[in-house]
């Protein structure tokens, strides 16, 4: 299924729920799939705050900022800092790549 075809679907389910309207979005990561996912949601109309490990500045921080978003370093901040600083988070995109991080 195309990542694009995911949003879609979690947004369909959620409107028909109608409890649940998004305002901010967190992704975790700054690589490609992270950024892809970032500028999903800010097409859709979101704040969005890219947590990643390395400070900025650096390309995919610029990037991010570039489509909008706010980019955090957990050198700088943790998430729960992030969270209090940008947030609640109403949907998190975990797009690390370190599958431990879940679990």
């Amino acid at each position: 299924m195309r990542f694009e075809q995911r949003f879609n679907q979690a947004f369909e389910i959620q409107r028909r729920l109608k409890v649940w309207q998004p305002w901010r979005a967190a992704a975790i990561g700054a690589g490609t799939v992270s950024l892809l996912g970032a500028l999903g949601l800010r097409l859709r109309g979101l704040e969005v705050t890219v947590y990643s490990r390395r400070p900025a500045p650096y390309l995919n921080s610029d990037l991010a900022e570039e489509i909008g978003a706010r980019y955090i370093s957990s050198h700088d901040h943790t998430f729960a800092e992030a969270s209090a600083l940008n947030g609640p988070f109403d949907i998190i995109l975990e797009a690390t790549g370190y599958s431990p991080l879940i679990f």
